[in-house]
């Protein structure tokens, strides 16, 4: 067959991803890699590899051609400047439009923010699938706030709800709505451990044509920097949102309401209110503007400073 063949010490490269192998097999709709190694660096010596022994890229045709769509990687491990430095669990990543191409490889990648400063961040993330397991991995190194990462694994119920167990060491306070450090400077610089935390999260649903709700029940334990406070926590936090409403024009409003109920073993106990109304604008499809009215109320008395911000 014209359209499929073999290669010795090939070279290849998909999106922005660069590939060698020792050899190089490929059909309209299938290229297979074996003993090969990937990289994001167009170096002739990159510092970062993933070395493996098998790549399967998947082809889908694009009217008379054929474009790369997934990658497959089996039998992976890290590289440094050619050495081996641990294995690596098989893993896929889209190639195809929208996809987030070569940063998807499980590679070490350099970073910079306010927070930590200069970083070297390494994610992974197990492929999407049928299956009802998940699991992701994320580990930083950083120049103000030292060796941080966290580790998730989720069992999905069906198509909405989940379980959840996650270890972390120092993380962010969670948001969905608001960054900590625009809130109050006093938050800026809490991190949390949890060592492990579990949760339940119900995904949204519509109880009306305009409300959605969600229900969030989470227990664990915690430690907190820079107080040091240390203690178990339960939760259960419900959340009721309605979808944007067209004021006029452009114009359209929408908001949140949420509850969090929280019960400690030092006897102590909190609850804390959310409310969120929010105006948005698109005068134009490259323009967005947005305004929210947020606000918290706390009550009771909690041994952590997240516990203000996480919602």
């Amino acid at each position: 067959d014209e359209d499929s063949g073999k290669i010795e010490g090939a070279d290849a490269q998909f999106s922005d991803i660069f590939l060698r192998a020792r050899a190089l097999s490929f059909s309209p709709t299938r290229v297979v890699a074996r003993e090969a190694s990937l990289t994001t660096c167009d170096r002739e010596s990159p510092h970062y590899q993933i070395g493996a022994k098998k790549v399967v890229i998947v082809m889908t045709a694009a009217g008379e051609a054929f474009e790369p769509n997934s990658l497959k990687v089996s039998g992976a491990h890290l590289r440094y400047r050619g050495k081996r430095l641990i294995s690596l669990p098989s893993f896929e990543i889209s190639l195809g439009d929208g996809a987030r191409k070569g940063r998807s490889l499980p590679l070490p990648y350099p970073g910079y923010n306010g927070d930590d400063g200069f970083f070297l961040r390494y994610g992974w993330e197990s492929p999407a699938s049928e299956s009802r397991v998940g699991v992701r991995v994320e580990a930083r190194t950083t120049a103000k706030r030292g060796l941080r990462g966290s580790a998730a694994a989720e069992y999905r119920l069906n198509d909405k709800d989940r379980v959840e167990l996650t270890i972390s060491r120092r993380d962010d306070p969670r948001d969905d709505n608001l960054n900590p450090r625009n809130m109050d400077t006093a938050f800026a610089d809490v991190l949390v451990n949890r060592e492990p935390e579990v949760s339940y999260i119900s995904g949204e649903r519509a109880i009306s044509d305009r409300l959605r709700q969600r229900l969030v029940v989470s227990a664990g334990q915690y430690r907190e920097r820079p107080t040091g406070a240390s203690a178990m926590r339960g939760a259960v936090t419900a959340h009721l949102s309605r979808l944007p409403v067209q004021l006029g024009g452009d114009l359209t409003a929408s908001g949140a309401l949420a509850y969090r109920q929280s019960f400690y073993d030092t006897s102590d106990k909190s609850g804390t209110l959310y409310g969120r109304v929010t105006l948005d604008t698109t005068p134009a499809r490259r323009y967005a503007a947005s305004l929210s009215y947020i606000r918290r109320e706390q009550r009771g008395s909690t041994p952590f400073l997240f516990d203000a911000v996480e919602i």
